[in-house]
Order: C-alpha cells, then sequence, then structure tokens
C-alpha cells in the first residue's frame, strides 16, 4: 500500500475519494456538506478528506 506508517489513512480515518464525472473541488464541496474535511487536489483528480475532530484524538498514537 504505501504511505506514512502513522497515517490516518492506515488508521482508517481518511480517504482519497474520486467520483466519476465531478471535478475534485466538486467532491471536496460534497464531502464537506456531508461533515469531512476535505480539499481537492485537481492536478491529481482526487480529493483527500477525513474528520477532523478524529484527527485531533489520535495525534500521538503512534
Amino acid at each position: 500500500m504505501g504511505g506514512a506508517a502513522n497515517s490516518y489513512h492506515l488508521k482508517g480515518m481518511a480517504a482519497d475519494i474520486r467520483v466519476l464525472g465531478l471535478a475534485a473541488e466538486e467532491a471536496a464541496s460534497l464531502a464537506e456538506q456531508a461533515g469531512l474535511t476535505a480539499s481537492a487536489l485537481p492536478a491529481a483528480g482526487f480529493c483527500p478528506c477525513g474528520r477532523a475532530e478524529l484527527a485531533g484524538q489520535v495525534a500521538g498514537v503512534k
């Protein structure tokens, strides 16, 4: 899979989403409307998102 050992992705707290037919900015907007923290990566064509309140809870978890 790759990535950092302490990645929120590996802890099940983040995901990179791609929605066919939507630009990354549109997917990020929908994710934010659903209560997720999101940003758009147009060049990569996807939107990384997660739950901000959970990020603070596990910041020190190894």
